[in-house]
């Protein structure tokens, strides 16, 4: 005997059911991330890089703090702040598209030349 909640579904058979199936549209295979995949990295990269900052002039001397000279907070706010925006940005890739380009271009080149890649 069949359970009382399926008993009233007519049987389909599978291939019916994969002839007719629609790709949800938020639904992507990873594959094909390789803009996402590339802000994603940067972004991680970026905001590493800002609490490299911060901890390696701190750490250090406590001092620093103090300084006249004190711009790598103002850097690594700098690198904070677009690590964070591009990750924000991969995340809605499909509705913003010029920011995306705008990102994509920003990911490049930082590849480019700080991570040295080809």
């Amino acid at each position: 005997m069949e359970h009382p909640a399926i008993a009233h579904r007519p049987r389909v058979p599978a291939a019916a059911l994969r002839q007719n199936y629609i790709d949800p549209p938020n639904r992507r295979p990873a594959a094909d991330d390789g803009a996402r995949s590339l802000i994603i990295r940067s972004a991680i990269f970026l905001i590493s890089t800002a609490g490299a900052i911060v901890v390696v002039h701190t750490a250090g001397n406590s001092s620093t703090i103090d300084d006249e000279n004190s711009s790598y907070a103002l850097i690594a706010f700098l690198l904070f702040i677009l690590g964070i925006w591009l990750v924000v940005v991969a995340f809605v890739e499909d509705k913003f598209p010029r920011a995306t380009r705008a990102a994509v271009a920003i990911a490049k080149e930082l590849h480019d030349y700080l991570i040295g890649g080809n």
